[in-house]
């Protein structure tokens, strides 16, 4: 795949192409091993998860190794030896909170573990690395936030994060690693793990249970999980790119009021959403949201689906499983 006949727009075709996924058994990964796959690209999805459910279906068993990213010589040989041109990592801890004793846990994972991926890809040579960050690296700022904001994260998963970003950005820098990250902002979409609001409100607003939250004033950038994955591959193949931290979200802040009332609606207005019976967190942000123009003006970036589609898609999805995706 030359990279003349893939640069300029949203299309990408990785057909053919050798891609490694780290953390590709997961709600963001698995979306875009998907993708991936329609695309005949050759994957190799490295994880820890040793449930893979999410790939029933898209890739054979043998394309999915359940990697210790811990063991340097190990992970490095998983991506040195399938020879990959790009390599998206995506591996992270998804454990929240404060507590100290969890402080090693999410160092190991978002810093000890991205350096071994990065010396991997080094050693192997590849033409991309896309790192995943997140939106929570930049705290409590005044929203919009950019790129070139001074992050300020409030929980260890955030600040641990940011080492992982400013990892990939010293190997980019001093290494010569063609190396990007990206932030996303609140993705959501089919398939994604229990515990997050999109979710939560679902589950309840199928079940026809009460829903007690706050006000739900406070605002947010809601991005499609498909939206994400074209911004990604679209990132992965612009020159531009490389060396940058690059903002990926839907480019608007929505209420959590409206998006809680939206899915009841798309369930039937089965729950009894109790607005106000929680109250807002000290800390709250009550608006965070992304600057998208970096993204825009880098490689085409332009998020296609409505809040509304996106939830319509993600309500249906759920109701075809028997069971909640943990």
């Amino acid at each position: 795949m030359s990279e003349e006949s893939i640069l300029g727009g949203m299309e990408r075709n990785f057909s053919g192409v050798r891609v490694v996924v780290t953390g590709g058994a997961g709600f963001i990964g698995s979306h875009l091993v998907r993708r991936l796959v329609e695309q005949q690209a050759q994957v190799l999805v490295l994880t820890e998860r040793t449930r893979h459910e999410r790939l029933a279906g898209i890739l054979p068993l043998d394309a999915i190794r359940t990697v210790a990213f811990s063991d340097a010589v190990a992970a490095q040989k998983h991506i040195i030896d399938f020879k990959p041109e790009y390599v998206f990592s995506l591996e992270a801890k998804i454990i929240r909170g404060n507590d100290p004793r969890v402080f090693e846990e999410f160092v190991t994972g978002h810093v000890h573990h991205i350096w071994n991926i990065l010396h991997g890809a080094q050693a192997a040579h590849v033409k991309r690395v896309i790192h995943l960050g997140t939106i929570d690296e930049y705290g409590r700022l005044p929203a919009p936030f950019s790129e070139t904001d001074r992050e300020n994260p409030q929980n260890l998963y955030a600040l641990t994060k940011l080492f992982g970003t400013r990892t990939v950005m010293y190997a980019a820098h001093a290494l010569g690693l063609p190396a990007t990250v990206i932030r996303p902002s609140l993705t959501y979409g089919p398939s994604q793990h229990a515990g997050m609001l999109v979710t939560n409100t679902i589950e309840a607003c199928l079940a026809g249970t009460a829903f007690p939250m706050t006000a739900g004033d406070q605002t947010r950038d809601f991005l499609y999980v498909d939206d994400l994955v074209d911004g990604m591959l679209a990132v992965a193949v612009n020159e531009p790119c490389i060396g940058e931290i690059i903002n990926l979200g839907s480019g608007t802040q929505t209420p959590v009021k409206e998006v809680v009332e939206r899915i009841n609606t798309l369930c039937g207005n089965r729950a009894v959403i109790q607005f106000g019976a929680e109250p807002y967190r000290p800390d709250e942000n009550m608006e965070y949201w992304l600057q998208i123009q970096k993204a825009e003006r880098l490689c085409g970036y332009a998020p296609r689906v409505t809040l509304a589609e996106g939830l319509s898609r993600t309500v249906a999805a759920r109701k075809a499983l028997r069971h909640p995706i943990q």
